[in-house]
């Protein structure tokens, strides 16, 4: 079994970031438009 993220965890936590922080980003701006 091979597996990307044994070989270079750096990179998987970078794009797992990403991904999160866009996610985040964009939870809050529906958030935002639904208070408003």
């Amino acid at each position: 079994h091979f597996s990307p993220a044994l070989t270079n965890p750096d990179e998987q936590l970078d794009s797992a970031r990403q991904i999160f922080g866009n996610t985040v980003v964009a939870y809050d701006g529906i958030r935002a438009n639904i208070v408003k």
